[in-house]
């Protein structure tokens, strides 16, 4: 749908989600737990060693489109939305919260750095919250997350 797109969360200098807890975070998982995680649900082969993420594309909204897993035998093509949801069944939804992330590593652990919780488009909870707050009424707030929409009354029935 065109309105189902990722919007400027500005108002002003004032970021309307830089409140909400999920604005950024960052999740630290131990190389050899990670390890485990792709040998299980990536590799499918408990032989073979994680070596590196690389070649992270981004869409022009920050979020990952595609990366590669590199192990000691092969390189794993994978979007960034399948890598998301690969992870969040093994390792769990809070594991890395959404595709905009950045991947660095430490000789301990592989660190994702991100914002946002959710899929990137649509409303974020915690700016139409601090708009709510701020005085806007709700069709505001519904067409700054949802460009180009119509709001029209709706009724049920004969009524």
């Amino acid at each position: 749908m065109p309105y189902l797109v990722s919007v400027k969360d500005d108002i002003g200098f004032k970021t309307l989600c830089s409140e909400g807890w999920g604005y950024r975070w960052r999740t630290k998982i131990r190389i050899k737990r990670f390890e485990r995680f792709l040998q299980k649900s990536v590799f499918k082969n408990k032989a073979e060693k994680f070596v590196e993420i690389s070649n992270i594309v981004y869409t022009h909204s920050g979020r990952v489109k595609s990366l590669d897993i590199i192990s000691d035998k092969r390189k794993i093509a994978i979007s960034g939305i399948n890598f998301y949801h690969i992870i969040g069944r093994e390792l769990g939804w809070m594991a890395i919260k959404s595709t905009a992330f950045t991947v660095s590593r430490d000789n301990k652990y592989i660190i994702f750095d991100g914002k946002g919780y959710g899929h990137g488009v649509g409303m974020c909870q915690a700016g139409a919250d601090k708009m709510g707050e701020l005085g806007y009424a709700c069709k505001d707030i519904l067409n700054h997350y949802y460009e180009g929409i119509k709001i029209v009354k709706y009724s049920y029935g004969n009524d």
